[in-house]
């Protein structure tokens, strides 16, 4: 499935910088993913949330 390029011309391949993370409070990280598109594509077709816009620490 993260294979795949869904039909994009723009998609990750092997060995290419995929994502970023900022801090941005002291429980969460927000994402910024190199391939927008390809992300919420893959997003979906799983009909899930496998590349979340943050991570958040819970207790």
């Amino acid at each position: 499935m993260l294979e795949k390029s869904y039909g994009l011309k723009n998609y990750p391949k092997k060995g290419d910088s995929f994502s970023s993370y900022k801090l941005t409070n002291d429980s969460t990280l927000k994402v910024t993913y190199y391939f927008p598109e390809w992300t919420t594509k893959v997003n979906q077709v799983a009909k899930d949330t496998i590349f979340p816009k943050y991570f958040k620490k819970y207790k």
